[in-house]
């Protein structure tokens, strides 16, 4: 079977069952929903819950807890963390990640279930209640082979791109090792949605990828139908677990080159 990222749906092995995120669709939904009452809204001014949030270059997954006016959490990917205070339904505080920080203006719709706001110099940073019901990418991740890892890798792909689920984005880091270590969470981002190009490029079959390794590396190599390129997933073993290594942003970029000229 050939697979393709945004083609293939299948879950991975043991499971019931990188354009981005599509910022668009979200931005005019968000512009109707800010004046539209729906009927399961959560209690006026409430923040605490999960919320899923777009900023210009990014996507995260947010949680936050309320305790009388102040409200803290947490957003992944990025290990970042929010402290605020609300003032009528405006909560303004601080950002904390990478050991830096800046300020934040969040206001919450009427019917509880979106938010608008800014931060640092006036960027955007939106996001949307998360339904309770809402289920988990988390059993997903797969590591004990490399197809195992790599198919966990291209169908939570699929669900971050294709249907801009942001727990996807997060469930899909743990299963990736930056060579050399990132600089920083937007280098971790950069390299990650190259990586997701070179996957949604390239035409393979999962069960090509290999399954039985002894010892701590292992590689397959992919590329587009028409064209000669081929790249070389890696894959390397730690302790247990098997994780796809992700190559330095410009040796991505150079790949991608590649693969664009072989195809001409």
């Amino acid at each position: 079977m050939v697979t393709r990222l945004g083609i293939s749906k299948e879950p991975p092995e043991g499971s019931e069952g990188p354009t981005y995120l599509t910022r668009l669709a979200f931005l005019v939904g968000l512009a109707t929903i800010l004046f539209v009452n729906l009927a399961v809204a959560q209690p006026t001014g409430d923040w605490g819950g999960r919320w899923d949030t777009y900023w210009r270059d990014g996507e995260a997954r947010m949680l936050l807890q309320r305790q009388g006016d102040a409200v803290s959490g947490t957003y992944e990917p990025g290990r970042g963390r929010i402290e605020g205070r609300i003032e009528d339904k405006v909560l303004r505080g601080s950002w904390y990640q990478d050991g830096t920080s800046g300020s934040i203006v969040f206001a919450l719709a009427e019917d509880g279930q979106s938010f608008t706001g800014r931060f640092v110099d006036g960027e955007y940073w939106n996001g949307m209640r998360v339904p309770e019901a809402a289920g988990s990418t988390e059993a997903i991740v797969l590591r004990d082979t490399p197809r195992a890892v790599f198919r966990s890798l291209v169908y939570l792909a699929n669900a971050a791109v294709y249907e801009g689920d942001i727990s996807a984005v997060n469930a899909s880091d743990g299963l990736l090792l930056y060579d050399g270590g990132p600089t920083d969470v937007r280098d971790k981002r950069r390299r990650r949605r190259l990586l997701w190009t070179v996957l949604d490029v390239s035409t393979f079959r999962v069960y090509d990828a290999p399954r039985l390794i002894e010892g701590d590396d292992a590689s397959f190599t992919i590329g587009p139908a028409a064209g000669s390129f081929q790249y070389t997933i890696r894959f390397r073993k730690i302790g247990d677990s098997w994780f796809v290594v992700v190559p330095s942003a410009s040796d991505l970029r150079r790949d991608l080159d590649d693969m664009a000229w072989a195809q001409d």
